[in-house]
């Protein structure tokens, strides 16, 4: 573990200061979005003075890969050729008093 110097100490507490306002601003457009989704009701897209400004449209359908089904019918082994190693994530978290 490293002991942070006072200037990048400094920088821990402006990160977490910014995630705060992050935190405030989210939550105000969310509320926005959240009245303009319910004056579009079922409509994909809405004007302001005739010109476009926010669409709401359902994206296609997708697929994916039913694993338990795959082993289920030919076994984790044939499953487990097929297998690829995935990247580490290395997720950079600002921790508050309580978490550290």
């Amino acid at each position: 573990m490293t002991d942070l110097d006072p200037a990048t100490a400094a920088w821990v507490q402006a990160a977490k200061a910014a995630n705060n306002e992050i935190r405030r601003l989210t939550e105000i457009r969310d509320r926005a979005v959240d009245h303009i989704k319910a004056a579009l009701g079922d409509a994909e897209s809405a004007t302001i003075g005739g010109r476009p400004a926010v669409t709401w449209a359902w994206s296609k359908a997708g697929k994916r890969l039913d694993r338990n089904a795959l082993e289920g019918a030919h076994g984790p082994e044939f499953v487990a050729r097929y297998m690829v190693d995935c990247v580490p994530a290395r997720p950079f978290r600002l921790l508050d008093g309580d978490d550290a």
